[in-house]
């Protein structure tokens, strides 16, 4: 069996080459930056082969180098998650999404998966990451949102969205009132503008597009958006809407049980409208037996959770 290359020289190599800088691994690991470039040394003497290219715009790596990082990392969190098991630590994951997302949807839920696997602690950001950063060098799994299912081919599809309009049962009930039919119908622009719209955003992305689907032109999406309330998370337009405070384009998948239990009604008589859609984002090659127990979880609960808005889509949705 080849001689291995002694292990803190492949944790040097793994911290330089992750944060491209010999400085900030020598701040991460403790040690100096001199003692950085002698770990890499010896490692590439150990190797045969070069590892980074040192030029006056920082520190990139060489092929081989490129070639060799994912494997080290990958290397290092299964002997990581090893020696956690081992010491009885819990295991973490670090998960990535919008504020709605995890609030709407995922927060609630947490607690069946840590009853189900007490070994792992979840790590959750739901803040806005900076542009420009890859999510997934900091982050074990990313849930991020896309109106455009048309780019979904290869993608890892968690929820698709259904939007329905949605407010609270007195409100639908003055609706009604003022409704000559019996049982209110979709109403056009004009009767529509009489009732305040509760958006989830301020660009209303998604009133735009089910506006224009269901046959109001520019002039009357700009009049019906031009009075309406911005919130801003889907969670907040929601709570208006139970509230009593309007109508709340919601994805059912984030209402579906306040629909239940009858603290939400649909404001019209239409389909379920079908949008974008949630889709799940990791590293195959650094995902660890966590990592992949976790995602296996979010796929059962997210065809749980399509199964339980089906009655509404008159389909079965994704």
């Amino acid at each position: 069996m080849r001689q291995l290359p002694p292990l803190n020289g492949l944790r040097t190599f793994e911290a330089a080459a992750r944060l491209r800088s010999f400085k900030l691994a020598a701040e991460e690991l403790f040690v100096t930056q001199s003692a950085i470039s002698q770990q890499i040394r010896g490692l590439e003497t150990h190797l045969g082969v070069s590892l980074f290219i040192r030029n006056a715009t920082g520190l990139e790596l060489t092929l081989r180098g490129a070639e060799l990082l994912p494997e080290i990392a990958h290397a290092l969190q299964i002997l990581g998650e090893a020696l956690q098991a081992v010491e009885g630590a819990p295991r973490a994951i670090a998960v990535t999404t919008s504020t709605s997302f995890a609030t709407a949807w995922l927060i609630n839920r947490f607690r069946l998966f840590e009853s189900a696997n007490p070994d792992i602690t979840i790590y959750l950001n739901a803040a806005p990451i900076e542009g420009g950063v890859n999510a997934l060098e900091h982050y074990d799994i990313k849930v991020s949102y896309d109106i455009e299912l048309e780019r979904s081919a290869g993608r890892h599809l968690l929820l698709r969205e259904w939007l329905l309009p949605v407010c609270a049962p007195d409100f639908r009930l003055a609706m009604a009132a003022g409704e000559t039919n019996a049982k209110p119908v979709l109403p056009v622009a004009t009767d529509l503008a009489t009732h305040r719209l509760l958006l989830n955003a301020p660009d209303a992305g998604d009133w735009r597009c089910w506006l224009a689907a269901h046959g109001c032109d520019r002039a009357q999406v700009k009049q019906l958006l031009g009075r309406a309330m911005a919130l801003p998370t889907d969670m907040a337009a929601i709570e208006m809407a139970v509230g009593g405070y309007g109508i709340a384009l919601a994805n059912l998948h984030y209402v579906a049980g306040r629909l239940a239990e009858g603290f939400l009604v649909p404001a019209f008589d239409v389909p379920a409208f079908p949008l974008g859609g949630h889709f799940l984002g990791s590293d195959p090659r650094m995902a660890r037996r966590a990592t992949r127990r976790f995602i296996a979880w979010l796929d059962e609960e997210a065809r749980a959770s399509a199964a339980q808005i089906s009655g509404w889509c008159g389909t079965t949705p994704g």
